[in-house]
């Protein structure tokens, strides 16, 4: 098993090795649940720091409401 900061590694590590240039935040929030404030300092080793924020009741159910996902069947690399 892995935690979480071995994942955002792996997987910035990966986006790396095939040249996209892309960040951290992707990865944190993507596996991180809920609302959250995610922050890191310049400079290698990474590390990356997550904190789940609390949310009014019925905040999720509202902002859920109001967001649209949209399949386009492009690929679109972080260089783009």
């Amino acid at each position: 098993s892995y935690d979480r900061s071995s994942v955002y590694h792996a997987v910035l590590h990966l986006e790396q090795m095939l040249t996209t240039g892309g960040g951290w935040q992707d990865q944190v929030g993507g596996i991180a649940p809920g609302v959250k404030l995610c922050t890191s300092s310049r400079g290698l080793p990474l590390q990356v720091h997550s904190s789940e924020l609390s949310v009014p009741a019925g905040f999720i159910e509202k902002l859920s409401s109001h967001i649209v996902l949209i399949y386009t069947g492009r690929t679109r690399l972080a260089r783009d």
